[in-house]
């Protein structure tokens, strides 16, 4: 019955604490305090009570909101375990409609269509009743092989009744499940990050100082390793700053020894040029001479005397025809190609005899002519075509001794003069001066570029040894 107190001429009505038939269909708490004016007309209590009425529809639209704004899925679930009422988070993780939802069990509704053997919620709730009759409430967390999320599922007794023992009405328990997969995965996270604290071992104080001498060694190697870091990178400083300095002077070197060969080239070439105009130019000219003089006395003379002008023009071609082939020779020997580097450095070295006769030069060979690839044998050539060339000009040796043989897989060529010799520092001085020559640096090159070791060896007064050495065979250049 509604509750009625007159105050200053106003009539009070306390609201009837029945059920609203809204989502939770429970009792009502006590409501706020109606006031109908005592000179309302009509009936009194018809008035009050469809005001009460609004305030109760008004008040289930409230909750059923703010249960369905809940992220949980909210259940009402009778004796058997059916649904009642469940709220919209039902829609929202794609399990059904809310209006569908009634009488379905708590397994149907999770997981429609299910034919899992073992699925896990039935027996989940076989338990869930067993404590709710007891007065307790039952709870379970469970990665949901279904709906693929980690689920937190409780079930509690329905607060309208007293005790639960005694609950035989319409709404038995209330069931939430709520999604913790977010929260798990932060869990395992941690876990990886930090133990749990249950985990960790219980440690007495020798192992305490254990541990402590432990991070001590670590420590001092730490110290010993970062030590030994600045002692590699002041060594490699130190070789990085000594490699620039050496390749600034190997490009300096390089620099010079392309300037001394372009130099050479253009004396070569004036050279040549002017071996064509003194020998071959004058000779042709000589021949012109003689023809044109031959023809003038075939005419005024019997053709006996033109005929002897004639034979004496043949020696001339005939040293025209040498001067050619030396030409030639110094600038290709074509002996080289046809018979091979052995018979080559034979016939050089009786030329060299010949133009230097003061000098003797003694050849040994013990390698064979197949020993040597086809590059290796001008490389070879030149060389010696230099050094010798070095003895004439500066030398002053009357005995030139060259070996080339096939030593412990490796051919060895070795040259040595009995000069007057020379002083490596004053070279070094004449060579950055650019006031030498390249005789000795070509020769260099040559050995170390065809993948040779080059060394030579002198002193004033001593004499010069040069020793080259190539891997058997050489390397296919």
């Amino acid at each position: 019955m509604a509750t009625r107190k007159s105050i200053d001429g106003r009539l009070l009505y306390r609201a009837p604490t029945t059920g609203m038939n809204g989502f939770h269909d429970a009792a009502l708490p006590l409501f706020d305090t109606f006031t109908v004016p005592i000179g309302f007309g009509g009936n009194l209590n018809e008035t009050c009570h469809n005001g009460v009425l609004g305030y109760v529809e008004h008040i289930k639209k409230e909750w059923e909101s703010t249960a369905d704004s809940l992220p949980q899925l909210v259940c009402l679930l009778d004796e058997q375990g059916h649904v009642v009422r469940a709220n919209r988070t039902l829609e929202r993780w794609g399990l059904g409609q809310v209006t569908k939802a009634r009488g379905t069990d708590l397994h149907t509704l999770l997981h429609p269509d299910c034919h899992v053997a073992d699925c896990y919620l039935p027996g989940f709730w076989e338990q869930a009743m067993t404590a709710l009759r007891k007065g307790e409430p039952a709870a379970l967390q469970v990665e949901d092989p279904i709906l693929k999320r980690y689920l937190d599922l409780q079930v509690h007794c329905h607060q309208a009744s007293e005790k639960c023992d005694q609950c035989t009405g319409n709404h038995f328990a209330v069931a939430v499940v709520a999604d913790i997969t977010s929260l798990k995965g932060t869990e395992r996270a941690l876990r990886k990050i930090v133990p749990p604290f249950d985990e960790r071992p219980n440690r007495c104080a020798a192992e305490l100082l254990h541990e402590a001498d432990t991070n001590k060694r670590v420590e001092d190697a730490l110290m010993e390793s970062q030590e030994e870091y600045r002692k590699l990178w002041k060594t490699y400083v130190g070789d990085r700053v000594r490699a620039e300095q050496a390749l600034k002077a190997s490009e300096q070197k390089l620099w010079r020894l392309s300037s001394k060969v372009l130099s050479m080239q253009e004396k070569e070439r004036q050279r040549i040029a002017s071996e064509l105009h003194d020998g071959i130019g004058q000779t042709l000219s000589a021949f012109k001479f003689y023809v044109e003089n031959a023809l003038i006395q075939l005419k005024a003379q019997p053709p006996e005397v033109g005929v002897s002008l004639f034979e004496a023009l043949i020696p001339r071609i005939q040293g025209a025809i040498e001067e050619v082939r030396r030409i030639s020779m110094d600038l290709r020997p074509s002996i080289l190609d046809d018979l091979g580097i052995l018979a080559t450095l034979s016939w050089f070295t009786r030329e060299f005899q010949e133009s230097y006769v003061g000098i003797h030069v003694g050849l040994q060979v013990d390698i064979q002519e197949d020993d040597i690839n086809k590059p290796l044998k001008l490389i070879i050539f030149r060389i010696v075509q230099e050094a010798l060339n070095n003895v004439a000009k500066h030398a002053q040796a009357d005995t030139v001794s060259i070996q080339l043989a096939l030593v412990e897989h490796k051919i060895r060529l070795e040259i040595v003069d009995h000069g007057v010799g020379f002083d490596h520092s004053e070279v070094a001085v004449k060579r950055s001066s650019c006031k030498g020559g390249v005789g000795l640096l070509s020769m260099r090159e040559r050995a170390e570029y065809s993948g040779g070791h080059f060394r030579v060896t002198s002193g004033k007064g001593k004499g010069t040894r040069i020793l080259i050495t190539w891997p058997a065979g050489g390397l296919e250049l």
